[in-house]
């Protein structure tokens, strides 16, 4: 308990802290995930500080292995080394110990590698017309892309003011002369003539990077046009403003639970250099795990071996998710 039992606490309190950072995301279902998955951490290290030594103390000498106990009857010294082959992992620690050098920059630069697909990484809230490339919903989907445009996954333009009727068409004038949009569809008032719903059709799909720029110059273009306040709504805008808000929450979180880490790690070593090595392991964990999942599902490599829709950009809840598995695996 002295030993492992300070391991398991403080390996238990880290994860427990950066699953319950979650909640920087502003999100009620990521916040809720967080917390849960904190519980059930929490759980387990009062199990292994409780019931792994009970279990321990009644097993006895039962919990040694056969050889052990063959071995303490014998009075023999038992050793592990006995009972092992050496193999690859054997050998390959064995390199580590003698040319720390030579492996340590050997694995700085295979993860630097690895991470720099990281900087071509896309995210979106869902991938319209589904996950798989190859399904026939998908072909529906594209084939209707291509010939109509985005009809799937329009726009909703809402004008409130007071002189909105008035201007209408110079609003559905302006929106189509907009970069990424198809057509606008005729205004429709409301019975007080006060707000106007305009559907406008972008020219690609919600994950398109033109569909997000005109999401975004359509709100800009709203506070220049006195009298009337324009707001972009519907599926598009939101899966936009979710995958946004999910990918800022991502840089904070991550801040957060780094600088967290450091404060603990620093107090249980006592030492400034170990967390630090840590820390820096563990970003580069990170952003090798980013990569690779970019040039193994956006960009196909591997494809030979893990045979997985490819193209796709990553789901926004997943970047989250994984630098808080990482970090619990880092600081174990």
């Amino acid at each position: 308990m002295g030993t492992a039992g300070t391991a398991v606490v403080f390996a238990g309190l880290t994860v427990i802290v950066a699953l319950s950072a979650l909640m920087v995301a502003g999100i009620g279902s990521i916040t809720e995930m967080g917390m849960a998955a904190a519980f059930a951490v929490a759980v387990a290290v009062l199990l292994a500080l409780t019931l792994l030594p009970a279990l321990m103390r009644t097993l006895g000498l039962r919990a040694l292995s056969r050889s052990q106990r063959r071995a303490r009857e014998a009075g023999e010294l038992w050793t592990e080394g006995r009972s092992h082959k050496r193999g690859l992992i054997r050998g390959w620690s064995a390199f580590v110990v003698k040319r720390p050098v030579v492996a340590l920059v050997g694995g700085l630069v295979l993860l630097a590698i690895a991470a720099l697909p990281m900087l071509s990484m896309k995210t979106a809230f869902n991938v319209p017309g589904g996950a798989d490339p190859l399904s026939t919903e998908r072909s529906a989907y594209n084939l209707v892309l291509d010939g109509f445009g985005g009809v799937q996954s329009p726009l909703i333009v809402l004008a409130e003011g007071d002189d909105v009727a008035s201007q209408t068409g110079a609003i559905e004038r302006e929106v189509a002369g907009i970069d990424g949009v198809e057509r606008v569809m005729p205004a429709e008032l409301s019975a007080s003539d006060a707000i106007a719903r305009i559907v406008v059709i972008p020219d690609g799909s919600p994950i398109d990077d033109a569909t997000k720029d005109a999401v975004h110059e359509i709100r800009d273009r709203a506070d220049d046009r006195a009298g009337v306040n324009l707001e972009v709504t519907g599926e598009t805008a939101i899966g936009i403003d979710q995958d946004q808000q999910l990918m800022q929450a991502l840089v904070t979180y991550l801040i957060a639970i780094v600088l967290i880490s450091l404060v603990l790690m620093i107090v249980l070593f006592r030492s400034l250099l170990n967390p630090l090595i840590a820390t820096l392991g563990y970003l580069l964990s990170v952003g090798a795990s980013f990569g690779a999942s970019v040039a193994v599902f956006q960009w196909g490599w591997l494809d030979p071996l893990i045979p997985a829709p490819q193209g796709d950009p990553m789901l926004s809840l997943l970047p989250p998710i994984l630098v808080g598995v990482l970090f619990g695996l880092a600081m174990d």
